[in-house]
């Protein structure tokens, strides 16, 4: 059986540290760096960096925004791979069948 959570090994702890040292280097507004640290979204792009997988989301890429740091912006300049719902649908091959 699987694990529901993933434990934090010393892979997912570097990724962390790489996230949180772009955060904190990017032009983001203060607050926004700190409500994405403070938030999920921060664990999910370290962890989808650490074991090269994808993060499936809804939100855009805006490549102009500073006053909240998109999982897209983040993935985009951390090389982790993101795609959203209807891509990954597409990707799986997922079928929809009404009858």
């Amino acid at each position: 059986m699987l694990a529901f959570f993933l434990k934090e090994d010393k892979a997912i702890n570097d990724a962390m540290e790489k996230v949180a040292e772009w955060v904190e280097n990017s032009d983001f507004s203060q607050r926004a760096k700190s409500e994405f640290l403070a938030g999920a979204d921060f664990r999910l792009v370290a962890h989808a960096r650490a074991i090269g997988s994808t993060v499936v989301t809804r939100e855009k890429y805006e490549p102009h925004a500073r006053k909240k740091i998109k999982i897209p912006n983040a993935c985009r300049r951390l090389d982790v791979s993101c795609a959203d719902p209807f891509d990954m649908l597409r990707h799986e091959g997922a079928r929809f069948i009404l009858e």
